[in-house]
């Protein structure tokens, strides 16, 4: 008996109406009840359809079918794979969970993905770094990565740009970056007050400083000066700037500006002219007499004196002094003695004879 009802229900069965409900890649929801055939619906059923992750319907808007006799009335949607290309050159990425399928270079879509670009790479899109990803397509192109990098060194001079990225190239810098410049010695910044630079995809804020080889001569005639530890180059008639240099004259030469003796040599030029020695000398011989003039330099020569110098006079035996309350003089530059130069005059003596009386000289 078993035997024979398993024959009938096998001639019957296959003239069921029912539709083949099954899709891949996706699922279905019908309002119907089973046949006992797990792929099968039966007819005057309702299906609504719908995908996997990563996968989009082909009729996003009409998802739902229906079953008459063995047919559906519109033909089953199917599921495309729906995912994009994610990556970028020289940049990242952050799509949060969104499913990659395994494949570190694709996201299932839907998904939303925020860019990023390596160091020394600058994002074409600065402002809008999110892309959305549905139906295998973005919703604007991807951003790109450009190497932005800009050449830091300065002839005669130095930088410092912290800990800014060179690639192993000293010669730039990745943007974005500041940059701090100065000068070697002997050579003046372009533009003292400003000496950072900031690097912005590949371009500086301002044109690089430059450094403008700046010494002053220092010698003058007869004098000297010091300078302190300003550099010479190996050179003792130059000076590099910034430099203060103060001056002196030989003995026997005087300063031009005795009350002002410091120079500032600044951009290769002196802040004012260079002070000058004038020689400065004066006569100092007495006729019958003689004079002292303490350690007053001569130059080799007794009847001069080098100012600036305090002589004392004296006359010889038999003269005196045309001035006995002032036998000092000073001489001062430019060679010349404070007062008249004193007289050395013969003694005269009243003599008394019988008729006459007359003053001699002794």
């Amino acid at each position: 008996m078993l035997a024979q009802i398993t024959v009938f229900l096998g001639l019957i069965y296959p003239c069921i109406a029912a539709c083949h409900v099954a899709i891949w890649h996706g699922s279905y929801s019908c309002d119907c009840r089973a046949t006992g055939r797990p792929k099968k619906v039966s007819s005057g059923c309702t299906c609504t359809y719908s995908c996997d992750s990563g996968y989009v319907l082909s009729t996003p808007s009409d998802t739902d079918r229906y079953c008459s006799g063995r047919n559906w009335d519109d033909p089953k949607p199917s599921c495309t794979y729906s995912a994009c290309d994610v990556r970028i050159s020289d940049g990242s990425y952050d799509c949060g969970d969104c499913s990659t399928f395994g494949h570190p270079r694709k996201v299932a879509s839907p998904c939303t993905c925020t860019y990023s670009c390596d160091s020394g790479y600058e994002i074409s899109t600065p402002s809008d770094t999110d892309r959305y990803c549905s139906d295998g397509n973005w919703d604007d192109p991807k951003p790109s990565c450009t190497f932005s990098a800009c050449p830091v060194r300065i002839s005669h001079g130095s930088y410092d740009c912290g800990g800014c990225s060179t690639f192993g190239n000293p010669q730039k810098v990745a943007s974005p970056c500041t940059c701090t410049y100065s000068c070697d010695s002997g050579y003046e910044m372009s533009t003292p007050g400003d000496t950072d630079r900031y690097c912005s995809s590949g371009s500086w804020d301002d044109p690089l400083p430059t450094c403008t080889y700046s010494v002053c001569s220092v010698g003058i005639s007869h004098g000297s000066y010091d300078c302190g530890s300003c550099s010479t180059f190996g050179n003792p008639r130059k000076v590099a700037a910034p430099c203060t240099c103060t001056y002196s004259c030989d003995i026997g030469y005087e300063l031009s500006t005795p009350s002002d003796t410091d120079r500032y040599c600044s951009g290769g030029s002196w802040d004012d002219a260079l002070p000058s020695c004038t020689y400065s000398v004066c006569t100092v011989g007495i006729l019958h007499g003689s004079h002292d003039c303490g350690g007053c330099s001569t130059f080799g020569n007794p009847t001069k004196v080098a100012s600036p110098c305090t002589c004392t006079y004296t006359c010889d035996s038999g003269y005196e002094m045309s001035t006995p309350s002032d036998i000092d003089r000073v001489c001062s530059f430019p060679g010349i003695w404070d007062v008249a130069q004193p007289t050395c005059n013969a003694i005269r003596k009243y003599m008394k004879y019988e008729k006459y009386s007359f003053y001699v000289s002794t």
